[in-house]
């Protein structure tokens, strides 16, 4: 399913792909598993352009995202347009060069987790955090060349970082004009997040007064995991009524919709009726067959014989 703020376009033949990235990272916004699928189409070209406006999301999928782009032959250039955080600002480091609009920003911190269950079940919550945050320091000391330590103190302290800092600790290459944000997001979830970006967030319930280039993800979001919800409760009621409930997950991972999912189960039914029937009529054939062959055959000729060569049969 494709996201609103997600797209990947092919501009003029003289200038380079560009992708923009303007959602959380992950299964409810830019999904590694869709944008590696679409950076295919940008092989063969030269240099590639990436804009990011996002809060960050999903570990794993933000680490996929930056190790393909890190992986091209083409040249990178990254623009931070608003926000890149949390694990946004891990594939802003995959730019041969970032550009920081002078009001932009940038946040790193540690990765975080949740665990519900036993001691040995937060212990390996806990070992994955960490072996997590190997892999984030490499891509952050790759770019900015600041040592382990440093970069790990910036991390432990959620850092927010203005676009001037960012330059100066080497996480951008360049400043640009300032330029008026395109989305705004609940940062909430953050400790740090500056006064003057939660300031930005209009009340629950209040409208934006703002142009129209100015849109509420936070209402798309909704929008869109309800209908994921919605879609995910139809397919499982569809296999419940089917008396199939364990093909519901294969069915979603597949992204089928409930028409066709509908139309896969009633043929299934109708191949397996057929087979039934077959079946049917062949045991039955079968079990003539042995029957007959069981029952026994009289000889005429045999007892006739039999009976001639007893004495005294046949004579006067």
């Amino acid at each position: 399913m494709k996201k609103s703020w997600y797209r990947m376009r092919a501009k003029a033949a003289d200038q380079p792909p560009e992708i923009a990235i303007y959602d959380e990272i992950g299964a409810y916004g830019v999904s590694a598993k869709a944008f590696l699928e679409d950076l295919k189409s940008a092989d063969g070209a030269e240099s590639i352009t990436v804009r990011i406006n996002s809060p960050g999301g999903s570990v794993f999928d933000g680490l996929a995202i930056h190790n393909a782009l890190k992986r091209l032959d083409a040249r990178v250039t990254v623009f931070v347009d608003g926000i890149a955080a949390s694990i946004a600002s891990v594939i802003a480091m995959a730019g041969d060069e970032v550009i920081m609009p002078e009001n932009a920003m940038l946040m790193i911190h540690d990765p975080s987790g949740i665990v519900m269950g036993t001691a040995s079940d937060m212990r390996s919550m806990a070992e994955a955090l960490e072996k997590t945050k190997a892999g984030l320091v490499t891509a952050y000391r790759e770019k900015s060349g600041l040592s382990d330590a440093e970069i790990e103190q910036i991390m432990a302290n959620e850092t927010w970082l203005t676009a001037n800092e960012a330059v100066e600790k080497g996480f951008a290459d360049r400043l640009e004009e300032p330029v008026k944000m395109a989305a705004y997001f609940d940062l909430s979830q953050y400790d740090n997040a500056p006064e003057q970006l939660i300031a930005k967030l209009p009340a629950q319930g209040e409208a934006h007064n703002e142009p129209n280039n100015v849109v509420d993800l936070m209402a798309i979001r909704s929008q869109v995991r309800g209908a994921t919800l919605a879609y995910v409760n139809e397919i499982h009621e569809i296999c419940n009524l089917a008396g199939v409930p364990d093909r519901a997950l294969p069915f979603i991972n597949k992204e089928m919709s409930a028409v066709a999912v509908r139309q896969a189960l009633i043929k299934e039914r109708a191949d397996n009726d057929e087979a039934l029937i077959i079946n049917h009529r062949h045991g039955a054939d079968l079990s003539r067959s042995t029957e007959e062959s069981a029952r026994p055959t009289i000889n005429t000729q045999a007892i006739y014989a039999a009976r001639n060569a007893q004495p005294g049969k046949g004579e006067s």
